[in-house]
């Protein structure tokens, strides 16, 4: 027998056949983020012999609906949610090609899931993973792809060159931009 079980639930057991050349199973429909102690049996002529108990957690929950808006050219807020408390933190990671990432940690006892990710580059594609944490095991979201705005146009200037045209010109502070 396999016994799967954690503080407070009934124990899972999981019969093996003698014949068996695979000595595995798989302990399923545990809870998410939990600590569970797994014990193997042995058994011949209704004696037994136990393993030693060896303690692993399941994985967190995986965070979902993950959501971001660029907030500005420097900015990108997210969100998402859970649907298990059973988490010790969040990181949330914003990587663009070439730059170090950005990591933010969060406590699970928050309610209000979201950050901003600040001091990014305009006009630049991020990627934006969120990862949920218990001992010690990690679960990420999907990818989710995402572009700061371009930079804001600055100092625009107009000058009425006849009854049917106006000139216009401005600036910018970086070169990271498609087309005006």
């Amino acid at each position: 027998t396999v016994e799967c079980n954690s503080t407070g639930s009934p124990n899972l057991k999981i019969m093996f056949i003698s014949s068996q050349t695979d000595y595995s199973t798989t302990c399923e429909d545990l809870n998410p983020g939990t600590m569970y102690n797994i014990t193997v049996t042995s058994w011949n002529n209704e004696l037994s012999n136990s393993s030693d108990t060896i303690y692993v957690p399941t994985l967190p929950v995986q965070p979902e609906s993950v959501v971001t808006d660029p907030l500005s050219d420097t900015n990108i807020s997210v969100s998402w949610n859970v649907s298990d408390e059973n988490i010790e933190y969040f990181t949330v990671e914003c990587n663009s090609t070439g730059s170090p990432n950005l990591k933010i940690m969060f406590i699970s006892s928050q309610t209000d899931y979201s950050t901003t990710c600040e001091d990014l580059n305009p006009g630049t594609m991020y990627n934006i993973t969120v990862t949920s944490w218990n001992n010690e095991l990690s679960n990420s979201s999907d990818t989710i792809y995402v572009p700061t705005l371009p930079v804001q146009p600055e100092s625009v200037v107009t000058d009425p060159l006849s009854d049917t045209n106006i000139s216009v010109s401005w600036n910018v502070s970086d070169e990271n931009i498609e087309y005006f």
